[in-house]
């Protein structure tokens, strides 16, 4: 699913998902493989009429919590759906916490930059304390399956405020067994990952867009030793029985490269996560196509593998959504 293309632009497309579109017997079809399917993610399940009243109630309810009106801002200016869900009292919800990161990424959504490609959203401008994070974390877990999820788009990597994040997760298992606790990361700083397992975290998604060392790098920049970081973070969370999911940054022409095809899956296989999450990468692709070095072997198809990864690795869940693991 890499359409043929000729390169006519002025500059680098925006971060968003880009595929091929074309018009057929009255229709609009599109390039891609849905993978996941669940009402909790559908659209029409977001930005109703009463979204603003939620979200105008729950902000005079806290109102001395910074918190709220940062994630305000991302329900509304940003259309997020974690940020929404914090409003609508349900699912999964999103907790910011990082203003910094401890990596470059090309197609970072939230830094500052300043070529002519802006970051969509502005990152959260202050570290919460656990206090703030608990008194809105707390009553979300309480809700039924719903998730409070750490990582989000309007921040740097959540474990560079770990201590900030265990010592949430601690007060929040004080006061309720309900729901379940969540982390999406690079993974890259093991040590700190630990931490937040110990304290109680309940699952985690670690990115890659690789398992071939040198196009890792070329994306995530993040210096020597925090591929195997990644992978590192993987088996800590297994070991302590998390919930595992791989944040698979997905671009056709890379990922279903036949040499990079079979490095993620022997890296499947060895590490065992729980579940594999094809994402779009958004971004440009002949933006990324730069930074990558050169790639062996022939591309294979998307849809092929996804499923050489199903043959290969049984068990392991295919899909796009993070999963609730506690009632």
């Amino acid at each position: 699913m890499l359409p043929a293309y000729h390169v006519n632009k002025a500059g680098d497309f925006p971060f968003f998902g880009y595929t091929m579109g074309a018009f057929h017997e009255g229709e609009l079809w599109i390039a891609a493989v849905q993978t996941d399917s669940s009402l909790r993610w559908d659209p029409s399940q977001y930005n109703s009429p009463d979204l603003e009243t939620k979200i105008k109630k729950k902000l005079k309810k806290f109102k001395n919590n910074r918190l709220l009106p940062h994630i305000a801002k991302c329900a509304l200016e940003y259309g997020c759906w974690n940020a929404q869900n914090i409003f609508y009292e349900r699912w999964e919800g999103g907790i910011p916490v990082s203003v910094g990161c401890n990596a470059d990424c090309l197609g970072c959504i939230s830094k500052k930059r300043k070529s002519k490609v802006q970051s969509p959203q502005s990152r959260i401008k202050f570290v919460p304390t656990p206090d703030e994070i608990c008194e809105i974390a707390i009553p979300h877990l309480q809700m039924g399956r719903a998730i409070i999820s750490f990582g989000q788009g309007c921040e740097g990597e959540p474990l560079t405020q770990c201590d900030v994040i265990a010592e949430s997760i601690r007060r929040m298992r004080a006061e309720t067994d309900s729901g379940t606790i969540h982390i999406n990361t690079n993974g890259a700083e093991t040590h700190r990952a630990v931490k937040v397992i110990e304290a109680g975290l309940d699952s985690i998604r670690v990115s890659m867009n690789s398992a071939v060392r040198d196009t890792y790098n070329s994306y995530f920049s993040l210096g020597a030793g925090t591929f195997e970081g990644a992978k590192e973070t993987v088996k800590a969370a297994k070991e302590h029985g998390l919930f595992v999911s791989i944040n698979y940054l997905v671009m056709p022409g890379v990922n279903d490269n036949e040499y990079e095809a079979e490095a993620f899956i022997k890296f499947l296989q060895e590490y065992r996560p729980d579940m594999v999450q094809t994402r779009n990468l958004n971004i440009d692709p002949e933006m990324y196509f730069r930074t990558m070095p050169t790639l062996k072997g022939k591309a294979i198809g998307i849809y092929n593998l996804i499923e050489r990864i199903r043959e290969a690795c049984p068990g392991i869940i295919i899909g796009n959504f993070n999963r609730a693991v506690r009632d």
